[in-house]
């Protein structure tokens, strides 16, 4: 679970999710694919957790679990700062760029 996002980022997360029509985890999820490189297809598991909360019920593959841990683990951090880190840093460039 990924709770607490900050009011600014899932407002991002939100808005570009509907673009995309896809639901708010699957995008999430996709955004982290894509940090670490990796082919994962959308999850087929409906999420009752959708638009406007700021909890969010996150399926990891494996293998994205995995590059997470090997990435980032070794610092402590805990996996909702680790995603949470990774998804500011993608808008904080967006923004930059």
């Amino acid at each position: 679970m990924l709770r607490n996002i900050d009011r600014r980022l899932l407002a991002r997360l939100q808005r570009d999710a509907r673009r995309q029509q896809r639901s708010l985890s699957d995008f999430i999820r996709s955004l982290l694919c894509e940090h670490f490189s990796l082919d994962c297809p959308p999850s087929e598991a409906q999420t009752r957790l959708e638009f406007g909360a700021q909890t969010q019920l996150l399926r990891l593959h494996p293998e994205l679990f995995m590059a997470i841990k090997e990435e980032h683990w070794e610092s402590g951090e805990s996996m909702r700062s680790i995603v949470l880190e990774i998804l500011e840093t993608r808008y904080q460039k967006e923004t930059a760029a």
